[in-house]
């Protein structure tokens, strides 16, 4: 599973990567700059955005295997 974002929380990242899932991160690059005015910084590059559509493949069950990895983690829940 890919996802792909402008920014992910720490936490949501690692929940994605802790079940086999991968994280690509397309912020536009004024949004790494932090003295930059721009009043909102978190654009997608739209030319990687476009480079990704289209090469990306479905996959199934994902649900599934996220709720067999909480389980194998935590067990199940009453």
């Amino acid at each position: 599973m890919v996802t792909l974002t402008n920014f992910h929380f720490t936490t949501a990242k690692a929940h994605i990567t802790r079940v086999g899932g991968e994280v690509v991160e397309l912020v536009d690059k004024k949004g790494l700059i932090p003295q930059t005015d721009d009043p909102f910084k978190g654009n997608f590059d739209l030319k990687a955005l476009r480079f990704f559509f289209g090469r990306m493949k479905e996959i199934g069950y994902w649900q599934e295997e996220l709720v067999k990895k909480f389980r194998e983690d935590f067990g199940d829940s009453p």
